[in-house]
């Protein structure tokens, strides 16, 4: 009995210390399907300072300063893979579901279907987990946008890129990623997001980060008479024996700032985001 009694807490001990540490890896798999559920919402004050004239021109036509645009939508996909080929990959098939637009500005709210709702979109992923994609099914994009989707599809696979080796409770590691900021009647600003995942804990299969990020302007490119900061956090949820990513939640608050001809624009947005998958 007392050797039963070792024995057990010898592996209790085990499993314990295999729990400090994983090596993750985030990918898909032949024969599951994968549901992903991702919430967005924003909120954007613009302001403008400098020629008086100019801003009670703004004014004159109805508009309130600072201007506030708010936003939300609502995204559901479905991506459901197939049995391994004899090439080693396997076919997969992702289909957008239903996305509605809200938006509401200087009061005045909208609603508009996405021209994404209802696209299928259907590829191989190969050994090494990328996606090439062959076909996609919609009538409501052009091809530009098609242009954009595949590139973004088979380029960006992962929402997190995670340390090829094995990581410990309380470490880190941080992922760049660059973000083009829409502006009307002007390029795109170009920023980058810097994210530090620091690993809080495992339990239950699952491991869970908090996120701290930062915003910084791109300095690889020349954006005259621009500036952007800004920072937020969030958590993030591990799904281990899934191999996936089952929950993402961030609060990112970004200051851009702007000066065309004698006004100087500020634009403060404030956008939280959650995504939940899971897998059968």
């Amino acid at each position: 009995m007392k050797n039963f009694l070792l024995l057990g807490l010898v592996l209790g001990s085990l499993t314990s210390f295999a729990q400090d540490e994983v090596k993750f890896k985030a990918y898909f798999k032949p024969d599951k399907v994968y549901q992903t559920a991702t919430t967005t919402s924003s909120e954007t004050q613009v302001n403008f300072e400098g020629n008086n004239e100019k801003i009670e021109g703004i004014k004159a036509k109805g508009i309130k300063l600072p201007m506030i645009v708010s936003g939300s939508n609502e995204l559901k996909t479905t991506i459901a893979t197939g049995s391994v080929t004899a090439e080693n990959d396997f076919p997969a098939e992702l289909k957008y579901h239903k996305m509605l637009i809200n938006q509401t500005m200087n009061g005045q709210e909208t609603s508009s279907e996405s021209p994404i709702s209802g696209l299928i979109i259907k590829g191989y992923y190969n050994q090494d987990n990328k996606l090439r994609v062959d076909t996609m099914i919609s009538d409501k994009i052009d091809q530009n946008m098609r242009n954009t989707l595949k590139s973004t599809l088979e380029n960006i696979q992962q929402q997190i890129t995670f340390p090829e080796n094995p990581m410990h409770i309380g470490e880190s590691f941080d992922q760049k990623l660059p973000m083009e900021i829409p502006v009307a009647g002007l390029n795109p600003v170009k920023v980058l997001i810097n994210t530090n995942y620091k690993l809080k804990e495992i339990s239950n299969g699952k491991a869970n980060f908090d996120i701290l990020q930062t915003v910084a302007l791109d300095m690889n490119n020349k954006q005259a008479n621009i500036s952007a900061s800004g920072g937020g956090a969030g958590t993030a949820e591990f799904d281990i024996a899934n191999n996936l990513i089952s929950k993402y939640e961030s609060d990112l608050t970004m200051t851009m700032k702007t000066t065309v001809d004698d006004l100087t624009i500020t634009a403060k947005t404030n956008t939280t985001s959650k995504q939940l998958m899971s897998v059968e």
